[in-house]
């Protein structure tokens, strides 16, 4: 009963041992030559940082989600933006989980001070790098809201919304945007998530 109670505490690195093995008779107190028990709890303090980081990821990314907090973006390792369907918000809960904090904005005309919001993007895009756009080819975006309007806006699959003549005017206007801000874009159209 007495070895299995050091046993236990040998496990959480008490008592004499360092991760459940004994010191060598020449090892430091720094674990250099411990057999590797002090390094395992280092590399668990740092997973434990990635950890907490992850959740500020996850926290930043979900309450800078399609436009939210459009004003408060100086805190996002990475802002998305594009059309609306093309995979933003997709694309940010990937890259949270990797803990990195991403907004996503959607150009669209009705977002609120649509003017200045846009000021501001551009400005943020040329003086920190950080604003990638995205988009798609009409066919793809076309049939991707279809979909979605059909299911869960419950609109007919001809809307405006899901409209050839309407995208394709939206994805030129988006197009001028970023030439003239010099924005990265990736096109999204024959890819997935994770690519």
């Amino acid at each position: 009963r007495g070895r299995s109670r050091d046993r236990s505490r040998d496990s959480y690195g008490g008592g004499d041992t360092l991760g459940g093995r004994k010191r060598s008779g020449g090892g430091g107190g720094d674990g250099s030559k411990s057999g590797g028990g002090f390094r395992k709890r280092r590399q668990h303090g740092a997973l434990t940082s990635q950890y907490f980081a992850m959740l500020d990821a996850i926290d930043y990314t979900i309450t800078h989600d399609d436009g939210t907090n459009i004003t408060d973006l100086a805190g996002a390792d990475l802002v998305l933006c594009g059309p609306s369907r093309s995979s933003k918000t997709a694309l940010c809960a990937l890259l949270m989980m990797r803990g990195l904090k991403c907004a996503n904005v959607p150009l669209v005309s009705t977002l609120p001070n649509f003017p200045d919001f846009y000021q501001h993007l551009t400005e943020l895009a040329r003086t920190t790098g950080k604003v990638v756009g995205l988009t798609c080819s009409a066919d793809v975006l076309q049939s991707i809201r279809k979909a979605r309007a059909n299911t869960a806006l419950g609109v007919e699959s001809d809307h405006t919304y899901s409209s050839m003549d309407a995208i394709r005017q939206e994805l030129k206007a988006v197009g001028r945007y970023y030439g003239t801000t010099g924005i990265s874009v990736v096109d999204v159209s024959r890819m997935a998530t994770e690519e």
